[in-house]
């Protein structure tokens, strides 16, 4: 049984090429004269539509001035597939998913004894990332990064600050910032415990006051901070539901905290901070489709009497606002078969192949192993389960519950992420139209003087000439 994640280990060769190429790319990294005085902190405030930001009735009275102190975009459009670590990715490497190949939320695990698919957001940044990150960029430079809960970042070497975001808490920090946590009270179970089992707003509460800590006692000329609290909550109520208005009023709140801390360090006529999301939201779900039903009854797929998926030929890892078919083995005529028993079913609007996937921006199948052999797509008003086999394959969702979810093709307006930039390089007070999030990073590096010759993405076209306009603090 091979359940190896499909990471760095999985490339192969070709994986081995790629690093050395990358290597020699991030060597030859075109350096201004670099500001050391010049400092940028990227908040993420994951799941926020832009329509929720531009919703006059939301109450975001930080982000509004942030925006009126620097531009908005009226919407950033993410990356497929629209999940958060992919695009997490995205905004620090300034490419998309079919060259850092980064596909789910963490590393997809394939086990060839049972033809079963998983996801294990327990990986490193060299399983999960191909290719170098801005933070490899700043280091290169010789200045100093910090991340806080930024998916994809675990053992990132060029990071002096880490607390990635992994489900082992506190375990994986850099050790100095883990013992200054402890000594300021922020950590108070020293085994993580209370940070697994506590509620979103209590590790968001975690992740803020790391955040604080570090632009306070270390003022990092780079630190990328990511709070989850939005997107769960969008996930379960709806994007726009009396909770996601709560929700996101609470993160305007976290914002300003990591202003006053920018303030408190006294870097804030220096500082340029960006405050953006991954991913909006679909519509809301009121059917949940598990499509491995309707595979167990066409004979290529196992479940227990409880309808678990045990073991099968075809088997669909839902995730929302799409499922990927993986089937063991894989070939063109089990394709086929497998897209007629599924195509037409209620709550399916499509099923697609490996070779639409790599028009949509993933990788050619053939050049990473994550790519799903088809891929289902969700009806208007239907989510995909994760993997039940139940007996009825389309249930009502349970009432008094709106949830949202993420994963559905990029396109539509609602999948559209917020951003928002002020500091003292940076326009006033204008609204830029629609952006892409593969422009960020570079955006991010011009602020310090860097170039990153790898990224796919361009500067956005928001700087003033040095000198034209007061600073952050104004």
């Amino acid at each position: 049984m091979d359940t190896t994640p499909v990471g760095k280990t999985r490339f192969g060769p070709t994986g081995r090429v790629l690093a050395c190429v990358w290597s020699i790319v991030l060597s030859g990294c075109v350096l201004s004269a670099a500001a050391v005085d010049r400092h940028v902190v990227v908040i993420s405030l994951d799941g926020v539509p832009a329509s929720m930001f531009w919703e006059p009735r939301e109450s975001v009275p930080t982000l509004r001035r942030l925006a009126k102190a620097g531009v908005a975009a009226e919407g950033m459009v993410p990356i497929n597939p629209s999940f958060t670590w992919p695009n997490h990715a995205t905004l620090m490497t300034g490419v998309g998913a079919d060259r850092h190949g980064l596909l789910y939320n963490g590393a997809l695990v394939r086990d060839d004894e049972t033809g079963l698919a998983s996801v294990r957001s327990q990986a490193t940044r060299e399983e999960l990332v191909r290719g170098p990150l801005l933070f490899d960029a700043f280091h290169q430079a010789g200045l100093t990064t910090a991340a806080i809960n930024w998916p994809g970042t675990l053992g990132a070497e060029s990071i002096d600050d880490n607390f990635p975001d992994v489900p082992s808490g506190y375990d994986d920090m850099t050790p100095r910032l883990k013992r200054e946590l402890i000594e300021t009270g922020v950590i108070r179970d020293l085994g993580g415990n209370h940070f697994k089992t506590a509620s979103a707003p209590a590790r968001d509460e975690v992740w803020l006051e790391a955040a604080c800590h570090v632009i306070r006692t270390r003022r990092p000329h780079l630190l990328m901070l990511h709070l989850l609290n939005t997107d769960g909550t969008n996930h379960r109520y709806g994007a726009g539901s009396y909770a996601s208005q709560s929700a996101l009023a609470l993160a305007d709140s976290h914002v300003a905290r990591v202003l006053r801390a920018i303030e408190e360090a006294g870097i804030a006529d220096r500082t340029t901070v960006f405050v953006l999301s991954d991913h909006g939201f679909g519509p809301t779900a009121k059917w949940i489709v598990s499509p491995n039903v309707w595979l167990h009854e066409a004979g290529w797929l196992d479940v227990s009497d409880q309808g678990e998926p045990l073991r099968g030929r075809a088997f669909v890892l839902g995730q929302g606002g799409n499922g990927g078919v993986f089937l063991t083995p894989s070939s063109a005529a089990a394709r086929e078969e497998v897209r007629g028993v599924l195509r037409g079913k209620e709550g399916i609007a499509d099923v697609l192949s490996a070779e639409d996937l790599a028009g949509l921006g993933w990788p050619r199948a053939g050049e990473h192993p994550g790519v799903p052999d088809l891929l289902v797509v969700p009806a208007e008003g239907y989510a995909i389960a994760y993997r039940e086999g139940r007996a009825q394959a389309v249930v009502p969702v349970t009432p008094g519950i709106n949830p949202g979810y993420h994963g559905h093709l990029v396109g539509g307006r609602e999948m559209e992420a917020m951003f928002v930039a002020a500091g003292p390089d940076i326009r006033i007070g204008d609204t830029i139209g629609r952006v892409r999030n593969v422009d960020v990073a570079p955006t991010i590096a011009r602020v310090m003087g860097i170039t990153l010759p790898w990224a796919e993405g361009r500067a956005l076209d928001v700087f003033v000439e040095p000198g034209e306009q007061p600073s952050l603090s104004r």
